[in-house]
């Protein structure tokens, strides 16, 4: 039985051990955090503070009376309002080159989006309605809880790409794109009161945010 029990012991100590899993590639850094901001990484959840780094793949999560404003390698910065959620899909950089690509799907909540030094084809913002790609750009998002996404642009230009495959450009800032879930769209010159409101928590918060 000991010389039995003793095998076991050296198998299991020659048994090669499992590959440690690789830990997720800093993107950036949580340069703003009001009340509490959350982020998931793969299975793993915990609370982001001030100053921490963020992963890419994680999702980034804002309770109720929360916001903060995330800033990655590349200067972008992204701020996140309230009761929204944002997931960091891929981040590639390499800053002797200037390229990469920065991938993030938005999927609830109000943001907004400030391009940073990379060229503007390198960026994409996804959305239930579609994918945002970018011109050198500020703007804002509304991502509604009927399904509806509003985008407003603040600076440059956007190239809205709805699921039907239609394109929607925004050339002028001030613009506001409305994209209903049956993806039907009207482009407005102002917000509405509603949804001045809903972008009101982030509009001139922390650095970046634009004017």
């Amino acid at each position: 039985m000991r010389k039995s029990f003793a095998a076991i012991v050296l198998a299991i100590g020659l048994a090669p051990l499992p590959a440690l899993a690789q830990p997720a590639p800093n993107i950036g850094v949580a340069a703003t955090v009001v009340d509490k901001m959350e982020g998931t990484v793969s299975t793993n959840r915990r609370v982001i503070g001030q100053g921490d780094k963020v992963y890419k793949d994680e999702v980034v999560e804002t309770g109720e009376r929360a916001k903060g404003q995330l800033l990655f390698l590349d200067e972008t910065t992204l701020t996140v309002g309230p009761n929204s959620r944002v997931t960091l899909d891929r981040f590639v950089y390499d800053p002797s080159r200037g390229a990469g690509t920065v991938t993030m799907t938005a999927v609830r909540g109000v943001f907004r989006f400030v391009s940073g030094s990379l060229p503007s084809q390198a960026y994409e913002i996804r959305t239930p309605a579609g994918s945002i790609g970018v011109r050198g750009t500020i703007f804002e998002l509304i991502l509604d809880i009927d399904g509806t996404v509003t985008v407003r642009l603040i600076e440059g230009g956007i190239v809205f790409s709805l699921l039907n495959r239609q394109q929607v450009a925004l050339t002028r800032p001030g613009q506001v794109l409305v994209i209903r879930p049956d993806q039907t769209t009207t482009i407005n010159n102002a917000l509405n009161e509603r949804q001045t409101a809903l972008l009101a928590p982030i509009v001139d918060f922390g650095t970046g945010a634009g004017t």
